[in-house]
């Protein structure tokens, strides 16, 4: 009886998990029971690990505001870095001062927060403007170079009421057909050529100007101010009066009539006939270059005469084109 009583209470001081481990078949034993003592435990080292990072937490906190205030007193606040003076560097109607005004700077902003960027694309902006640099030093200054777009011609459109030669109402176009209110007239764009067309709807600041007979007007432009040096064939006028005309006015009084198509090859032998007329001491009043068989020309003199083309090429393109505006 005794055995028994002392086999009872052994099974009974056994530790929960153990009876549980045994019940279900296994015969491994818990070697860390829970107990009031190791949850104390726990509970200090989770307090301590806290503590810990909280510090941590806190020196961190307290080293960026340091930092921070360092910065402040080092660099933002510092007047070495104060905007004291902008250089603007370029040449063209757009002055300095209203480059200064779009750059929405201030005397007295901090170097280091000014977003060159920013700067950049608020004067790239503007219509005249093809590219713009900026640079800063250390002691107070901001260097921008500009460069403007160089005009070419002026554009004339009554329909969109665009008058040439007009500060506030003209319009200049560059090489690349880029559309810029002209706000000044200055001398230089006084002896640009003009540029008529009619079949526009839509003329846009700082966009080129679509339109393929405005291109090959430009085209028309560009080539003859590369190819010839004399003074006398400098264009005044293009009126583009259709899809297929450029009729052109020199500077001596003679009108010329290019075609859209194989500009090259008209102007080859508009140089040709140029220079035959030349050594002949003839002047040129009228000449027709859309017709390729023989070119239609008069002279500032009594007679009317037809020059053999140059290069005697047969078009039908350009035939039929003559005969329509006939």
């Amino acid at each position: 009886m005794p055995r028994k009583s002392t086999s009872k209470r052994t099974q009974s001081d056994t530790p929960i998990g153990t009876r549980r481990e045994a019940v279900e078949g296994k015969r491994r034993i818990n070697m860390e029971p829970e107990s009031p003592a190791t949850r104390v435990l726990r509970n200090q080292q989770r307090v301590r690990w806290g503590f810990r990072v909280g510090v941590a937490i806190l020196v961190v906190f307290g080293l960026m505001a340091l930092i921070r205030a360092t910065v402040q007193e080092a660099f933002v606040k510092n007047p070495r870095f104060s905007l004291r003076q902008i250089v603007v560097n370029t040449e063209g109607s757009l002055t300095p001062q209203r480059i200064v005004r779009t750059t929405g700077l201030t005397e007295g902003q901090n170097l280091l927060t000014i977003n060159l960027r920013e700067v950049r694309e608020r004067i790239e902006q503007l219509p005249e403007v093809r590219t713009a640099t900026i640079a800063r030093n250390y002691d107070g200054r901001l260097t921008i170079d500009v460069q403007q777009r160089r005009p070419v011609a002026w554009l004339e459109c009554q329909k969109l009421k665009l008058e040439p030669m007009r500060s506030g109402h003209g319009w200049l176009v560059d090489e690349e057909g880029v559309a810029i209110p002209c706000e000044v007239v200055i001398k230089e764009y006084l002896t640009l050529p003009v540029i008529e067309i009619e079949n526009l709807n839509q003329v846009t600041p700082g966009v080129p100007v679509q339109s393929m007979q405005f291109e090959a007007a430009l085209k028309l432009l560009s080539e003859m101010s590369r190819r010839t040096d004399d003074h006398n064939d400098r264009i005044t006028t293009i009126d583009i009066p259709n899809d297929y005309t450029l009729l052109t006015q020199f500077n001596d009084g003679m009108s010329v009539t290019f075609g859209m198509d194989g500009l090259l090859e008209q102007i080859h032998r508009f140089s040709r006939v140029k220079r035959e007329a030349n050594e002949r001491g003839w002047r040129i009043s009228t000449l027709n270059l859309l017709v390729k068989d023989n070119i239609p020309v008069t002279f500032k003199s009594k007679s009317v005469a037809t020059v053999p083309a140059a290069i005697p090429v047969t078009s039908t393109s350009a035939r039929r084109a003559t005969s329509r505006r006939n």
